[in-house]
């Protein structure tokens, strides 16, 4: 029996072969919180009758079905290439770092199609008891990196599914190598901006947004989605929050000039020269705002939001990590 609370949780994950298709979870993680839901679309037929004041239960259906929701964790420095790899689609690649044991795996955007996983949650019950909650044909539609001051590097993974079960079994959880997974965090952190070392930034945010259409669905298909696709230009975003040490930013706002943010995360080191690292470069920049204001007698703080945009050249986002991970 496990703690009747969410401490006996278990968050695991496979990926599939075939849309939908049940894959056993082989992949174990820690998390912080889950949001997964099962989303259904009831009608409810009328129908006047003599006598009727109530409309009758035999004539709401279900029409649609799938699932949604959001996985929030702290950056691992082993195990996340999983999420790395649903969330850029494509085929990451993978390169041993003078005689390991790290490697190196890089994600760019690419194809999203065939790129889904199964998603299992363990809920316990008061009593102990664990239930599965399995979400079966999960994509990832977004992914939001945030290094806030002081803190750990977080992931907010959003999901989209199939479908969600509760009669699918519960895996057993495997920690193996739990006790030597690490995380990325602050202090670790440093940004850079065209190149050089920028001073003030006090926290970042990275997102990209897949653009994938989740509500393909077709007669025959008895409610249940086809596999989402690519559908709309994918988006790069995010926000700096940082002290306004010099006109860097401002100036960049007021021509809508091009900046190159490479924001990395160097941890504990695992052989030789090579360390545990997570860097997020996106080459392309441009700020959506702001000025400077002056609000009172405090320092002067500049709030950044930015897009990532394509320059033709090189990937719009890249993340190189490096871990003990032979594969990610």
């Amino acid at each position: 029996m496990a703690i009747g609370s969410g401490i006996g949780s278990q968050l695991g994950a496979a990926t599939e072969s075939t849309y939908g298709t049940s894959a056993t979870p082989t992949r174990f993680f820690e998390y912080d919180s889950e949001s997964i839901d099962f989303d259904k679309t009831a009608q409810q037929g009328t129908g006047m009758r003599a006598g009727g004041q109530v409309v009758r239960a035999n004539r709401r259906v279900v029409t649609m079905i799938g699932g949604k929701g959001d996985i929030q964790m702290d950056v691992p420095s082993k195990g996340f290439g999983f999420w790395l790899a649903l969330a850029f689609g494509g085929t990451p690649t993978s390169a041993i770092q003078g005689a390991g044991p790290a490697y190196l795996h890089t994600f760019t955007p690419g194809d999203l199609l065939g790129k889904m996983a199964t998603v299992q949650v363990g809920v316990p019950q008061i009593g102990g008891t664990v239930t599965a909650k399995t979400a079966l044909g999960t994509k990832v539609t977004d992914l939001e990196l945030t290094a806030g001051l002081g803190e750990i590097l977080t992931a907010k993974i959003g999901l989209d599914a199939a479908d969600v079960r509760t009669d699918v079994a519960l895996a057993t959880a495997s920690y193996a190598s739990g006790a030597t997974t690490n995380v990325f965090h602050f202090a670790e952190g440093a940004i850079t901006i065209g190149g050089s070392a920028i001073a003030g930034v006090r926290s970042a945010t990275v997102k990209l947004d897949n653009g994938l259409k989740t509500d393909r669905r077709h007669l025959g298909g008895l409610g249940k989605k086809a596999e989402p696709v690519i559908a709309d230009y994918r988006k790069i975003s995010g926000k700096l929050e940082a002290e306004f040490v010099d006109t860097t930013f401002s100036a960049a706002y007021l021509t809508d000039a091009a900046l190159a943010l490479v924001l990395t995360f160097t941890g504990p080191l695992i052989a030789a020269t090579y360390f545990e690292t997570l860097k997020i470069t996106v080459p392309v920049i441009k700020l959506d705002s702001q000025m400077p204001d002056v609000s009172g007698a405090d320092i002067v703080d500049m709030s950044l939001d930015f897009v990532g945009l394509d320059d033709g050249t090189n990937p719009p986002i890249k993340i190189e990590y490096t871990s003990t991970d032979v594969t990610p």
